[in-house]
């Protein structure tokens, strides 16, 4: 539900006048609060939807007396092997389980990644060049601050504590969470090696982006790895 309503922000704005008609002011306080929610749980939520998807095939014991048509095979979840997949609860489970992997785990990471670079350029080829500058828009990005970047639901992204050219770190910390997800619960269990490999350089790789673009504000820059 949070999903939708920060998608239709992020959305066209012939979309938005018609959903928020009259009450624009209050809608976009709310996506502020659910942009920050969705952020904040989406390590918690991505976790869980995949332990409630990841469904592993086991065999049923039989005794030796039992005729052969008794064994077989049974699919339950792999964090819980006494809870049988598809049946009962799990069905429901399962259905709000992959409509959270698609939309909170990639939809919002997405939408919010495409919305905020698309505003931000538009308010860039707009700006007028400081005269300390000599007409080049390079000041302009360095000391890059608009007045809408504090309001509501922006300011999350571009006035955090990341530079505003550097706001796609948000989306960075998103997607390591998403793989390092991937990783615990399902490379682990059938290759250890490769679950080390992959999680190594995951991690690697976010701590490398880190030092290289040095992407926090100055009195943030303590937070570097």
């Amino acid at each position: 539900v949070f999903t939708v309503c920060t998608s239709i922000f992020f959305g066209p704005e012939r979309l938005r006048k018609v959903v928020c008609t009259g009450r624009r002011g209050i809608f976009e306080k709310l996506a502020h609060v659910m942009t920050t929610y969705l952020c904040i749980c989406y390590a918690v939520s991505i976790n869980l939807a995949l332990e409630t998807v990841h469904c592993v095939s086991v065999s049923i014991p039989t005794s030796a007396d039992a005729p052969p048509s008794e064994g077989g095979n049974v699919v339950v979840m792999a964090n819980n092997p006494l809870s049988p997949c598809f049946e009962g609860a799990h069905t429901t489970a399962y259905v709000f389980a992959v409509l959270t992997l698609a939309m909170h785990g990639i939809l919002f990471p997405a939408i919010s990644a495409w919305k905020i670079t698309s505003v931000r350029r538009w308010h860039l080829k707009r700006a007028k060049p400081d005269r300390r500058s000599f007409g080049s828009h390079v000041m302009i990005e360095r000391a890059e601050h608009f007045p809408f970047y504090d309001d509501f639901v922006w300011k999350y992204f571009l006035a955090n504590s990341f530079l505003p050219q550097h706001f796609y770190f948000q989306h960075v910390i998103l997607v390591t969470f998403l793989f390092a997800a991937l990783c615990n619960e399902f490379l682990y269990a059938y290759s250890p090696l490769a679950y080390i490999l992959v999680y190594a350089f995951v991690l690697g790789s976010a701590a490398a982006l880190y030092v290289r673009q040095k992407p926090f504000l100055h009195d943030q820059r303590w937070k570097l790895p």
